[in-house]
């Protein structure tokens, strides 16, 4: 349908500067052709305006202006892709029976409506009934009346965000809004924010809805719990007490385990929270306290979870060969060009496992790949008492043989 707007004067004079062949593309995808010049304005053609919107509603745009004002084309039109009564003429936006067929298709339709008939109950009634965001058009007077209001919130929570004030203040309105979904919270009355069963629902459905709860609630231990255990980070708008109740805090860093950061730091130093923390999210561990990041318990299971947490881990535990040899063979730290934020490639954990230091471990590593999914590690790690110096001299005299065996692996 949309082939019509090259037949369409209007729109070849809006891009007669486009060449024959070009890149440029008004409506997406790969290269188009524009067709040279054609003498007759088909756009002006019923029977080929018809087709066009048969297919697809919204190229009633580039018929002429004469055919926008055709009604059974219009009503052809919207019967297909409501938002086509953008493209009709003004006095088809003021009918009602082609009004009425477009919010069938797309409540958006109500927008292109004209002033009288969005104030018209009738037709609001059903635009909202296809989508509660319609109620965004509506009249004043509507958008205060609660037979339009309750369908649109019932169908689309946040739709009370236009509604009246006495409607943002009516209990069943808001209830049921936040019940669809709990961010409407944010838009309920001063009053109903503070009512514990209102912000129970919201924060079930949306547990970051809990900022939008009172102060008062924000405290209470129940509508806390139902919070954290919707999204865990919603912990940031807990009581300070309640950031320091183990049993919140455990429910929290189960769902999300990054809501340690929330936590207090005595909470942050709780090695069964911390736990539970890695477990969900490796780089929860950054938010532990400096004595579990040394924490061999402690750092494996966020390694586990995540190979980025060796960033968080103590220092020492790079030298660890069970730390490096859970990393390194971690399934998503095999492919050298992987560069998610969320892991650490192979190459770059070997690096930072080697010591650096006169008396540290000699860590030798080799890393074989068969296939594209099975990697072997094999890390051998010994311990060198002996000077820097010897450690080098035994290394230089094997060096002939290590530069062999490089060749022969290139």
């Amino acid at each position: 349908g949309y082939a019509l707007r090259f037949v369409s004067k209007v729109w070849r004079s809006q891009h007669a500067e486009i060449p024959r062949y070009s890149s440029f593309n008004p409506f997406g995808g790969a290269k188009q052709r524009i067709p040279p010049h054609t003498t007759d304005d088909l756009s002006g053609d019923a029977e080929v305006v018809s087709a066009a919107v048969a297919n697809h509603g919204d190229a009633l745009q580039f018929a002429s202006g004469q055919l926008r004002e055709d009604k059974n084309i219009v009503l052809l039109a919207v019967a297909k892709c409501g938002i086509a009564l953008r493209s009709a003429s003004k006095a088809l936006r003021a009918d009602k029976n082609v009004v009425s067929l477009a919010i069938k298709s797309s409540g958006e339709a109500l927008k292109r409506a004209s002033e009288e008939l969005r104030g018209e109950k009738s037709i609001v009634l059903d635009a909202v009934m296809h989508d509660g965001q319609a109620l965004e058009w509506a009249s004043c007077e509507l958008q205060a009346d609660k037979e339009i209001v309750l369908p649109a919130v019932v169908k689309v929570g946040l739709a009370l965000r236009h509604a009246s004030v006495d409607m943002q203040a009516d209990e069943e309105v808001v209830a049921a809004a936040v019940e669809q979904n709990g961010a409407a919270l944010k838009w309920a009355s001063e009053y109903l924010q503070g009512v514990k069963d209102i912000a129970l629902k919201a924060v079930k459905t949306e547990g970051r809805a809990l900022q939008h709860a009172s102060e008062q609630l924000r405290g209470e231990r129940d509508v806390v719990l139902e919070a954290v255990k919707n999204q865990g980070d919603a912990l940031e708008w807990a009581s300070k007490e309640l950031k320091n109740d183990a049993g919140v805090a455990l429910e929290a860093v189960r769902n999300c385990g990054e809501a340690l950061r929330h936590c207090s730091a005595s909470l942050q130093g709780d090695k069964n929270i911390v736990i539970e923390a890695v477990q969900q999210s490796g780089k929860a561990l950054q938010f532990a306290s400096q004595e579990l990041r040394a924490d061999k318990e402690v750092v494996l299971p966020a390694v586990k979870a995540s190979t980025a947490a060796l960033s968080y881990a103590d220092p020492d535990l790079l030298q660890d060969k069970d730390v490096v040899l859970l990393a390194v063979r971690h399934p998503l730290a095999r492919k050298p060009g992987l560069q998610w934020s969320m892991y650490t490639r192979a190459d770059e954990i070997l690096r930072n496992a080697m010591p650096v230091q006169k008396f540290e471990p000699v860590l030798t590593c080799k890393l074989a790949v068969y296939g594209e999914d099975c990697p072997v590690v094999s890390v051998s790690l010994s311990m060198s008492s002996a000077p820097k110096n010897e450690v080098a001299g035994a290394q230089g005299g094997s060096s002939s043989s290590s530069s062999s065996e490089k060749d022969s692996s290139n």
